[in-house]
């Protein structure tokens, strides 16, 4: 029974660690909708379009694509909860720059934009609502709510409501804000963007005021650069070091078990010479009693690992579940068979060093 749950362990833990080790790249794409993302506060001391482009063009990896809009922090008392919060305010014609069909709205309408994924969503997050800032209420109606994910995750991108330009201008003109530029890109080959990257953040540092010189993002924040490249190595180093100890832990229970197969075997020698000299009293040869021995073994190695095996089968099926099931994850499967193809190779010479070794101490 114990060996049959360190191999249904080590198999399901190793099958699961090398999944999430190999989904880090689709992870890491699905997050981050380009490249590269670039959020500059403020107006003054900012890096030009022109200049950020300049700095991420590369000979061998040219720019795709380059978006530029702007978004509005308003910074009310109070609001609905009672507390002081951040509310993010985009422009239509921004929004539509990051639509594929043009959205229109009403100069008192306005869309609330969820800039996340429709399943990580409840609907309780996406009915209609009013509109955020209290005393102005009155003044806008509710036309829809939109949940996509359309930008990175920059500082405060998460809720975002889309009013007409005018509006914006009016809202801009008449509270106290903070309006930040964002620059999106995508180039031919984000993996190798990393020196690119750590380029942007030190142009970013010399070009803002010094009382702005931090990479703190929150009121007063100077930048904020969000990457598929700096994303993919987070997961990356994080998934790593979990793989790198369930392989120690995968390798210490797999000889654990042969050890304790093997233990159980020598402890039965005694027991196992007066029976097969028994039977060999009564006719039976030396090579049918080894083939009974190996017949044996056989059956206490393979008999739990196979049952393991079929069990961590059974539990990575109901763990896959929430991804859509292992015929739509094949690779899943795949990656299952390796590990356990793999173990019961590795198991299969155990059993034939234990079938050599095993009839020379009971016959002896």
């Amino acid at each position: 029974m114990l060996v049959t749950v360190m191999v249904m362990i080590s198999i399901l833990f190793s099958t699961i660690v090398w999944m999430i080790f190999q989904y880090n790249e689709k992870e890491t794409i699905h997050d981050n909708v380009y490249d590269i993302a670039i959020m500059q506060a403020g107006k003054e001391g900012n890096i030009s379009s022109l200049d950020l482009s300049s700095t991420i063009e590369q000979t061998n990896n040219p720019i795709q694509k380059h978006l530029s809009v702007s978004v509005y922090f308003y910074y009310p008392e109070e609001t609905d909860s009672g507390f002081s919060d951040v509310i993010s305010f985009m422009s239509l014609s921004d929004y539509n720059k990051l639509q594929t069909s043009s959205k229109q709205l009403n100069e008192n309408e306005f869309i609330h934009l969820i800039n996340n994924d429709l399943e990580d969503m409840n609907d309780e997050n996406i009915q209609s609502m009013d509109f955020p800032i209290q005393h102005l209420k009155g003044n806008y109606s509710y036309k829809e709510t939109v949940v996509e994910r359309k930008v990175n995750y920059l500082y405060n991108f998460h809720e975002i409501f889309i009013i007409d330009d005018s509006r914006l201008d009016e809202l801009k003109n008449n509270s106290s804000g903070l309006e930040a530029s964002i620059d999106l890109f995508n180039v031919d080959d984000w993996k190798n963007t990393a020196n690119t990257v750590e380029a942007l953040k030190q142009e970013l540092i010399v070009h803002l005021p010094n009382h702005l010189n931090t990479e703190e993002p929150f009121v007063d924040f100077p930048f904020d650069i969000v990457s598929k490249i700096e994303g993919f190595e987070m997961n990356k180093s994080s998934n790593g070091i979990l793989l790198f100890i369930t392989t120690i832990l995968g390798v210490l229970f797999f000889f654990g078990s042969f050890i304790l197969l093997y233990a159980n075997l020598v402890s039965e020698i005694d027991r196992e010479q007066e029976k097969f000299k028994k039977l060999h009293k009564i006719g039976m040869t030396s090579r049918e009693v080894k083939k009974a021995i190996s017949k044996d073994i056989a059956t206490l190695f393979f008999l739990p690992t196979i049952v393991g095996t079929i069990l961590s089968f059974l539990y990575m099926i109901a763990m896959v579940q929430d991804m859509g099931g292992i015929i739509h994850n094949p690779e899943v499967f795949l990656y299952f068979l390796s590990f356990a193809g793999g173990y019961h190779f590795i198991q299969i010479g155990f059993y034939l060093y234990a079938r050599r070794k095993i009839p020379e101490l009971i016959l002896r």
